[in-house]
Protein backbone atom coordinates (compact mmCIF):
# COMPACT_ATOMS: atom_id res chain seq x y z
CA UNK A 1 0.00 0.00 0.00
CA UNK A 2 2.89 2.34 0.87
CA UNK A 3 4.64 1.48 -2.42
CA UNK A 4 1.42 2.10 -4.39
CA UNK A 5 0.90 5.44 -2.68
CA UNK A 6 4.46 6.49 -3.47
CA UNK A 7 4.04 5.54 -7.14
CA UNK A 8 0.76 7.51 -7.40
CA UNK A 9 2.43 10.59 -5.93
CA UNK A 10 5.29 10.26 -8.40
CA UNK A 11 2.91 9.99 -11.34
CA UNK A 12 1.10 13.14 -10.23
CA UNK A 13 4.39 15.01 -9.94
CA UNK A 14 5.42 13.78 -13.41
CA UNK A 15 2.16 14.90 -14.95
CA UNK A 16 2.41 18.41 -13.48
CA UNK A 17 6.08 18.70 -14.41
CA UNK A 18 5.49 17.66 -18.05
CA UNK A 19 2.51 19.98 -18.31
CA UNK A 20 4.62 22.92 -17.19
CA UNK A 21 7.47 22.03 -19.55
CA UNK A 22 5.33 21.61 -22.65
CA UNK A 23 3.08 24.49 -21.68
CA UNK A 24 6.12 26.74 -21.38
CA UNK A 25 7.38 25.65 -24.82
CA UNK A 26 4.02 26.41 -26.42
CA UNK A 27 3.88 29.94 -25.02
CA UNK A 28 7.39 30.70 -26.20
CA UNK A 29 6.43 29.42 -29.68
CA UNK A 30 3.64 31.98 -30.00
CA UNK A 31 5.97 34.87 -29.24
CA UNK A 32 8.55 33.78 -31.88
CA UNK A 33 7.33 34.86 -35.35
CA UNK A 34 10.52 34.67 -37.45
CA UNK A 35 11.53 31.45 -39.27
CA UNK A 36 14.91 31.45 -37.45
CA UNK A 37 13.21 31.75 -34.11
CA UNK A 38 10.76 28.96 -35.00
CA UNK A 39 13.64 26.69 -36.10
CA UNK A 40 15.55 27.43 -32.89
CA UNK A 41 12.47 26.74 -30.83
CA UNK A 42 11.93 23.40 -32.59
CA UNK A 43 15.54 22.43 -31.89
CA UNK A 44 15.15 23.45 -28.27
CA UNK A 45 11.96 21.41 -27.95
CA UNK A 46 13.67 18.36 -29.47
CA UNK A 47 16.56 18.64 -27.02
CA UNK A 48 14.26 19.03 -24.07
CA UNK A 49 12.15 16.12 -25.24
CA UNK A 50 15.19 13.81 -25.26
CA UNK A 51 16.14 14.83 -21.71
CA UNK A 52 12.56 14.47 -20.53
CA UNK A 53 12.29 11.04 -22.16
CA UNK A 54 15.44 9.86 -20.40
CA UNK A 55 14.15 11.11 -17.07
CA UNK A 56 10.78 9.54 -17.76
CA UNK A 57 12.34 6.14 -18.42
CA UNK A 58 14.27 6.30 -15.15
CA UNK A 59 11.23 7.43 -13.22
CA UNK A 60 9.03 4.75 -14.84
CA UNK A 61 11.49 2.07 -13.75
CA UNK A 62 11.43 3.54 -10.26
CA UNK A 63 7.63 3.58 -10.22
CA UNK A 64 7.50 -0.06 -11.39
CA UNK A 65 9.87 -1.10 -8.60
CA UNK A 66 7.81 0.78 -6.05
CA UNK A 67 4.61 -0.77 -7.40
CA UNK A 68 6.17 -4.23 -7.01
CA UNK A 69 7.12 -3.42 -3.45
CA UNK A 70 10.85 -3.18 -4.15
CA UNK A 71 12.82 -0.80 -1.93
CA UNK A 72 14.74 2.19 -3.19
CA UNK A 73 18.51 2.09 -2.79
CA UNK A 74 20.27 3.83 0.06
CA UNK A 75 23.63 4.94 -1.26
CA UNK A 76 26.80 5.86 0.56
CA UNK A 77 26.43 9.66 0.30
CA UNK A 78 22.90 9.65 1.66
CA UNK A 79 23.81 7.27 4.49
CA UNK A 80 26.73 9.50 5.46
CA UNK A 81 24.54 12.60 5.39
CA UNK A 82 21.92 10.97 7.63
CA UNK A 83 24.57 9.69 10.05
CA UNK A 84 26.37 13.02 10.31
CA UNK A 85 23.04 14.66 11.10
CA UNK A 86 23.09 12.68 14.37
CA UNK A 87 25.48 15.35 15.65
CA UNK A 88 22.31 17.31 16.53
CA UNK A 89 21.24 14.60 19.00
CA UNK A 90 21.89 15.14 22.68
CA UNK A 91 22.98 12.15 24.70
CA UNK A 92 21.03 11.37 27.83
CA UNK A 93 22.88 10.76 31.09
CA UNK A 94 23.68 7.13 30.36
CA UNK A 95 22.09 6.38 27.02
CA UNK A 96 21.23 7.43 23.49
CA UNK A 97 18.28 9.71 22.78
CA UNK A 98 16.07 7.40 20.76
CA UNK A 99 13.53 10.17 20.20
CA UNK A 100 16.01 12.49 18.49
CA UNK A 101 14.52 13.62 15.08
CA UNK A 102 17.76 12.88 13.21
CA UNK A 103 17.88 9.37 14.64
CA UNK A 104 14.23 8.72 13.78
CA UNK A 105 14.88 9.91 10.23
CA UNK A 106 17.84 7.56 9.87
CA UNK A 107 15.74 4.69 11.18
CA UNK A 108 12.93 5.51 8.76
CA UNK A 109 15.21 5.61 5.73
CA UNK A 110 17.01 2.42 6.75
CA UNK A 111 13.65 0.71 6.94
CA UNK A 112 12.30 2.02 3.64
CA UNK A 113 15.45 1.79 1.52
CA UNK A 114 17.80 -1.03 0.63
CA UNK A 115 21.51 -0.53 1.34
CA UNK A 116 23.54 -0.14 -1.85
CA UNK A 117 26.94 -0.29 -0.14
CA UNK A 118 29.21 -3.26 -0.80
CA UNK A 119 30.60 -4.98 2.29
CA UNK A 120 28.68 -2.51 4.45
CA UNK A 121 29.96 -3.76 7.83
CA UNK A 122 33.60 -3.36 6.84
CA UNK A 123 33.02 0.03 5.19
CA UNK A 124 31.00 1.32 8.14
CA UNK A 125 33.64 0.27 10.68
CA UNK A 126 36.43 1.90 8.69
CA UNK A 127 34.45 5.13 8.35
CA UNK A 128 33.59 5.00 12.07
CA UNK A 129 37.30 5.25 12.91
CA UNK A 130 37.29 8.78 11.46
CA UNK A 131 34.31 9.75 13.66
CA UNK A 132 35.88 8.79 16.99
CA UNK A 133 37.53 12.20 17.18
CA UNK A 134 34.44 14.16 16.13
CA UNK A 135 33.48 17.16 18.28
CA UNK A 136 29.89 15.94 18.65
CA UNK A 137 29.52 13.39 21.51
CA UNK A 138 26.58 11.78 19.71
CA UNK A 139 28.75 10.98 16.70
CA UNK A 140 31.49 9.51 18.88
CA UNK A 141 28.84 7.37 20.54
CA UNK A 142 27.56 6.34 17.13
CA UNK A 143 31.09 5.56 15.93
CA UNK A 144 31.52 3.04 18.74
CA UNK A 145 28.15 1.53 17.89
CA UNK A 146 29.23 1.14 14.26
CA UNK A 147 32.34 -0.78 15.33
CA UNK A 148 30.67 -3.05 17.88
CA UNK A 149 29.74 -6.65 17.18
CA UNK A 150 26.63 -8.67 18.00
CA UNK A 151 28.90 -11.63 18.74
CA UNK A 152 30.72 -11.85 22.07
CA UNK A 153 34.40 -11.15 21.45
CA UNK A 154 33.73 -10.23 17.84
CA UNK A 155 35.25 -6.75 17.77
CA UNK A 156 38.29 -6.30 15.52
CA UNK A 157 41.61 -5.53 17.15
CA UNK A 158 42.06 -2.24 15.26
CA UNK A 159 38.68 -1.08 16.57
CA UNK A 160 39.57 -2.10 20.13
CA UNK A 161 42.84 -0.17 19.98
CA UNK A 162 41.15 2.90 18.51
CA UNK A 163 38.35 2.94 21.11
CA UNK A 164 40.75 2.49 24.03
CA UNK A 165 42.95 5.30 22.71
CA UNK A 166 39.92 7.57 22.33
CA UNK A 167 38.49 6.39 25.68
CA UNK A 168 41.60 7.44 27.58
CA UNK A 169 40.84 11.04 26.52
CA UNK A 170 37.02 10.89 26.52
CA UNK A 171 35.36 13.53 28.71
CA UNK A 172 31.73 12.75 27.96
CA UNK A 173 30.45 10.28 30.58
CA UNK A 174 27.76 8.79 28.32
CA UNK A 175 30.25 8.05 25.54
CA UNK A 176 32.81 6.54 27.91
CA UNK A 177 30.23 4.30 29.56
CA UNK A 178 29.13 3.09 26.15
CA UNK A 179 32.72 2.33 25.19
CA UNK A 180 33.04 0.08 28.25
CA UNK A 181 29.73 -1.59 27.48
CA UNK A 182 30.50 -2.15 23.79
CA UNK A 183 33.91 -3.73 24.42
CA UNK A 184 33.35 -5.75 27.61
CA UNK A 185 32.66 -9.10 25.89
CA UNK A 186 36.10 -8.86 24.23
CA UNK A 187 38.14 -9.20 27.43
CA UNK A 188 39.21 -12.77 26.75
CA UNK A 189 40.20 -12.17 23.12
CA UNK A 190 41.71 -8.74 23.72
CA UNK A 191 43.32 -8.49 27.21
CA UNK A 192 43.79 -4.73 26.82
CA UNK A 193 40.01 -4.34 27.15
CA UNK A 194 40.12 -5.85 30.65
CA UNK A 195 42.99 -3.54 31.56
CA UNK A 196 40.98 -0.55 30.31
CA UNK A 197 37.94 -1.61 32.35
CA UNK A 198 39.97 -2.12 35.54
CA UNK A 199 41.55 1.31 35.05
CA UNK A 200 38.08 2.87 34.94
CA UNK A 201 37.14 1.30 38.28
CA UNK A 202 39.01 4.31 39.67
CA UNK A 203 37.40 6.92 37.42
CA UNK A 204 36.30 10.12 39.16
CA UNK A 205 32.71 9.67 37.93
CA UNK A 206 30.58 7.13 39.84
CA UNK A 207 28.51 6.18 36.78
CA UNK A 208 31.66 5.23 34.88
CA UNK A 209 32.88 3.20 37.88
CA UNK A 210 29.52 1.43 38.07
CA UNK A 211 29.61 0.57 34.37
CA UNK A 212 33.17 -0.72 34.77
CA UNK A 213 32.05 -2.99 37.64
CA UNK A 214 29.22 -4.42 35.54
CA UNK A 215 31.52 -4.95 32.56
CA UNK A 216 34.17 -6.71 34.63
CA UNK A 217 31.59 -8.90 36.40
CA UNK A 218 29.87 -9.92 33.17
CA UNK A 219 32.92 -10.86 31.08
CA UNK A 220 35.98 -10.63 33.30
CA UNK A 221 36.47 -14.27 34.29
CA UNK A 222 39.61 -14.46 32.15
CA UNK A 223 40.84 -10.96 32.91
CA UNK A 224 44.09 -10.84 34.83
CA UNK A 225 43.69 -9.14 38.22
CA UNK A 226 39.87 -8.98 37.99
CA UNK A 227 39.19 -10.52 41.41
CA UNK A 228 41.75 -8.35 43.18
CA UNK A 229 40.39 -5.23 41.49
CA UNK A 230 36.82 -6.10 42.51
CA UNK A 231 37.82 -6.70 46.12
CA UNK A 232 39.51 -3.28 46.17
CA UNK A 233 36.24 -1.70 45.01
CA UNK A 234 34.29 -3.50 47.77
CA UNK A 235 36.73 -2.31 50.42
CA UNK A 236 37.37 1.26 49.29
CA UNK A 237 34.33 2.44 47.27
CA UNK A 238 32.36 5.21 49.01
CA UNK A 239 29.31 5.19 46.72
CA UNK A 240 26.94 2.45 47.91
CA UNK A 241 25.49 1.42 44.55
CA UNK A 242 28.98 0.84 43.14
CA UNK A 243 30.13 -1.07 46.21
CA UNK A 244 26.98 -3.23 46.16
CA UNK A 245 27.40 -4.04 42.46
CA UNK A 246 31.00 -5.06 43.12
CA UNK A 247 29.97 -7.39 45.96
CA UNK A 248 27.54 -9.27 43.72
CA UNK A 249 29.82 -9.03 40.68
CA UNK A 250 32.76 -10.55 42.57
CA UNK A 251 30.79 -13.79 42.80
CA UNK A 252 30.49 -13.97 39.02
CA UNK A 253 34.23 -14.03 38.40
CA UNK A 254 34.63 -17.75 39.05
CA UNK A 255 37.49 -16.97 41.44
CA UNK A 256 37.38 -18.33 44.99
CA UNK A 257 39.82 -15.68 46.23
CA UNK A 258 36.91 -13.26 46.65
CA UNK A 259 35.15 -15.53 49.17
CA UNK A 260 37.12 -14.33 52.19
CA UNK A 261 35.80 -10.79 51.71
CA UNK A 262 32.24 -11.91 50.97
CA UNK A 263 32.21 -14.21 53.99
CA UNK A 264 33.36 -11.46 56.32
CA UNK A 265 30.65 -9.08 55.13
CA UNK A 266 27.76 -11.57 55.09
CA UNK A 267 28.42 -13.13 58.50
CA UNK A 268 28.86 -9.74 60.18
CA UNK A 269 25.45 -8.62 61.46
CA UNK A 270 26.64 -5.01 61.54
CA UNK A 271 27.10 -4.95 57.75
CA UNK A 272 24.76 -2.51 56.00
CA UNK A 273 21.59 -4.53 55.08
CA UNK A 274 21.75 -3.54 51.41
CA UNK A 275 25.43 -4.41 51.07
CA UNK A 276 24.76 -7.69 52.91
CA UNK A 277 22.05 -8.51 50.36
CA UNK A 278 24.31 -8.02 47.34
CA UNK A 279 27.20 -9.88 48.98
CA UNK A 280 24.84 -12.78 49.76
CA UNK A 281 23.91 -12.84 46.07
CA UNK A 282 27.61 -12.90 45.24
CA UNK A 283 28.10 -15.95 47.47
CA UNK A 284 25.26 -17.84 45.73
CA UNK A 285 26.61 -16.84 42.31
CA UNK A 286 29.85 -18.63 43.19
CA UNK A 287 28.29 -22.09 43.40
CA UNK A 288 24.99 -22.19 41.51
CA UNK A 289 24.85 -18.90 39.62
CA UNK A 290 21.85 -17.25 38.03
CA UNK A 291 20.83 -17.40 35.25
CA UNK A 292 23.90 -19.46 34.23
CA UNK A 293 25.84 -22.07 36.20
CA UNK A 294 29.51 -21.24 36.91
CA UNK A 295 32.18 -23.40 35.25
CA UNK A 296 33.94 -23.95 38.56
CA UNK A 297 31.27 -24.09 41.28
CA UNK A 298 32.65 -23.34 44.75
CA UNK A 299 31.96 -25.87 47.49
CA UNK A 300 33.09 -23.35 50.10
CA UNK A 301 30.50 -20.82 48.84
CA UNK A 302 27.84 -23.56 48.98
CA UNK A 303 28.67 -24.31 52.62
CA UNK A 304 28.63 -20.58 53.42
CA UNK A 305 25.16 -20.29 51.84
CA UNK A 306 23.84 -23.04 54.12
CA UNK A 307 25.51 -21.33 57.10
CA UNK A 308 23.91 -17.98 56.26
CA UNK A 309 20.45 -19.54 55.89
CA UNK A 310 20.82 -21.28 59.27
CA UNK A 311 22.28 -18.21 60.97
CA UNK A 312 20.23 -16.92 63.91
CA UNK A 313 19.23 -13.35 64.62
CA UNK A 314 16.95 -13.15 61.59
CA UNK A 315 15.15 -9.90 60.77
CA UNK A 316 13.01 -8.46 57.99
CA UNK A 317 16.17 -8.08 55.91
CA UNK A 318 18.20 -11.07 57.11
CA UNK A 319 18.12 -13.18 55.02
CA UNK A 320 16.99 -10.89 52.17
CA UNK A 321 13.97 -12.03 50.16
CA UNK A 322 15.75 -11.32 46.85
CA UNK A 323 18.07 -14.32 47.18
CA UNK A 324 15.26 -16.90 46.97
CA UNK A 325 14.94 -16.74 43.19
CA UNK A 326 18.65 -17.45 42.77
CA UNK A 327 18.10 -21.16 43.41
CA UNK A 328 16.03 -21.50 40.21
CA UNK A 329 18.91 -23.18 38.38
CA UNK A 330 18.59 -26.14 40.73
CA UNK A 331 15.09 -27.11 39.61
CA UNK A 332 15.90 -28.31 36.09
CA UNK A 333 17.68 -31.56 36.81
CA UNK A 334 16.94 -32.95 33.33
CA UNK A 335 18.61 -29.98 31.65
CA UNK A 336 21.99 -30.67 29.96
CA UNK A 337 23.53 -27.61 31.59
CA UNK A 338 22.41 -28.76 35.03
CA UNK A 339 23.89 -32.23 34.49
CA UNK A 340 27.20 -30.71 33.41
CA UNK A 341 27.19 -28.49 36.51
CA UNK A 342 26.20 -31.39 38.80
CA UNK A 343 29.20 -33.39 37.59
CA UNK A 344 31.45 -30.63 38.99
CA UNK A 345 29.33 -30.08 42.11
CA UNK A 346 28.98 -33.61 43.49
CA UNK A 347 29.14 -32.15 46.98
CA UNK A 348 25.74 -30.46 46.49
CA UNK A 349 23.02 -32.17 48.51
CA UNK A 350 19.49 -31.06 47.77
CA UNK A 351 18.17 -32.29 51.14
CA UNK A 352 20.73 -30.12 53.00
CA UNK A 353 19.60 -27.00 51.13
CA UNK A 354 15.94 -27.83 51.77
CA UNK A 355 16.68 -28.27 55.47
CA UNK A 356 18.46 -24.90 55.65
CA UNK A 357 15.55 -23.26 53.83
CA UNK A 358 13.15 -24.78 56.38
CA UNK A 359 15.04 -23.07 59.19
CA UNK A 360 14.16 -19.70 57.63
CA UNK A 361 10.52 -20.56 56.89
CA UNK A 362 9.70 -21.51 60.50
CA UNK A 363 11.35 -18.42 62.00
CA UNK A 364 8.58 -15.86 62.44
CA UNK A 365 11.16 -13.09 62.92
CA UNK A 366 12.37 -13.47 59.33
CA UNK A 367 10.69 -11.35 56.66
CA UNK A 368 7.36 -12.82 55.50
CA UNK A 369 8.34 -12.35 51.83
CA UNK A 370 11.47 -14.51 52.07
CA UNK A 371 9.54 -17.11 54.08
CA UNK A 372 6.65 -17.40 51.62
CA UNK A 373 8.96 -17.38 48.60
CA UNK A 374 11.13 -20.12 50.12
CA UNK A 375 8.03 -22.31 50.57
CA UNK A 376 7.74 -22.29 46.79
CA UNK A 377 11.49 -22.92 46.44
CA UNK A 378 11.39 -25.92 48.79
CA UNK A 379 8.41 -27.31 46.90
CA UNK A 380 10.25 -27.09 43.58
CA UNK A 381 13.28 -28.73 45.16
CA UNK A 382 11.11 -31.73 45.96
CA UNK A 383 10.20 -31.22 49.62
CA UNK A 384 7.54 -33.69 50.75
CA UNK A 385 4.16 -33.15 52.42
CA UNK A 386 5.40 -33.97 55.93
CA UNK A 387 8.10 -31.28 55.55
CA UNK A 388 5.47 -28.57 55.14
CA UNK A 389 3.26 -30.05 57.89
CA UNK A 390 6.15 -29.80 60.34
CA UNK A 391 6.85 -26.17 59.38
CA UNK A 392 3.18 -25.25 59.74
CA UNK A 393 3.30 -26.28 63.43
CA UNK A 394 5.65 -23.32 64.08
CA UNK A 395 2.71 -21.02 63.24
CA UNK A 396 0.25 -22.58 65.70
CA UNK A 397 -2.07 -19.88 67.03
CA UNK A 398 -0.84 -17.34 64.48
CA UNK A 399 -2.18 -18.94 61.30
CA UNK A 400 -4.56 -16.06 60.66
CA UNK A 401 -2.42 -13.23 61.95
CA UNK A 402 -1.07 -10.95 59.19
CA UNK A 403 1.49 -11.24 57.63
CA UNK A 404 2.08 -14.80 58.94
CA UNK A 405 -1.21 -15.83 57.34
CA UNK A 406 0.39 -15.34 53.93
CA UNK A 407 3.07 -17.90 54.79
CA UNK A 408 0.67 -20.41 56.32
CA UNK A 409 -1.52 -20.13 53.23
CA UNK A 410 1.49 -21.02 51.06
CA UNK A 411 2.35 -23.95 53.38
CA UNK A 412 -1.24 -25.25 53.44
CA UNK A 413 -1.26 -25.51 49.64
CA UNK A 414 1.56 -28.07 49.86
CA UNK A 415 -0.22 -30.27 52.40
Amino acid sequence: MRAFSASMKMMVVLTIALGLVFGGCKKKGKKSKSKGAKAGMASLKAGKSKKINKKLKKLKKKVKKLAKGEKEKLKKDEYKRLTLALATCKLKKNNWDYKCPAFLELQRVRKEKKLAIKDFTKWQGTWALTLLGNKAPALRWRAVSMMSSAWAGGMKEEYVKAIIAAGSKEKNIGVLRFMLDAMDSNQKKHPTVGEFIIKNLNHENEDVRLRAVWSLAAWGKDTKGAAKAMINVIKSEKVKKVQQAACEGAGKLDDESVLKTLKKLTLNKKTDPDLYYYCFKGVIQMWTGYPFHPKNPSQKAYKLTLQLLKQGGRTEKRPPWGIAGMFNNLYKEDDKRYKKWAASAKWYKRKDLVKAIGAVIKDLKAGWMIRSYLVKTASKLGAEKKYFQKLLKAYKGKEKKHPHSLVTKALSKRI
